[in-house]
């Protein structure tokens, strides 16, 4: 199960939330005890976990995703696999997402448009 409270703790992260859900799998809120420091994690779903070809596709997504180094680009700081379950730990970013801002109806000026990019 992807909730936070049966997950518990992936490797040295204390998962706190769930911050999204998509195609793939799940973002978790979390807590790096070791630099204590709070992280991203993207969780690949239960229901591709055992798929090699899902595995691989999710690998190349964080190789490439590392390989990028902009302001407007969370930083990757590690990937890995527990219990057959590959994740990916990402710089954590507070505030609200653009399907958030679209929801609200909260449009974007053409400054901040430009500036993320």
């Amino acid at each position: 199960s992807l909730d936070p409270k049966a997950i518990g703790k992936i490797a040295n992260y204390e998962v706190l939330r769930v911050l999204g859900r998509g195609g793939m799998g799940v973002v978790l809120d979390a807590f790096d005890t070791v630099l204590h420091r709070r992280v991203a994690i993207k969780v690949l779903s239960p229901q591709l976990a055992t798929s090699r070809k899902a595995h691989r596709r999710f690998l190349r997504e964080a190789r490439a995703a590392a390989g990028i180094n902009h302001p407007n680009v969370v930083t990757i700081h590690a990937v890995d696999e527990q219990k057959g379950m590959p994740y990916l730990v990402m710089e954590y970013v507070a505030g609200r997402t653009l399907r958030d801002r679209i929801r609200l109806g909260s449009p974007l000026d053409l400054t901040t448009m430009l500036r993320i990019g």
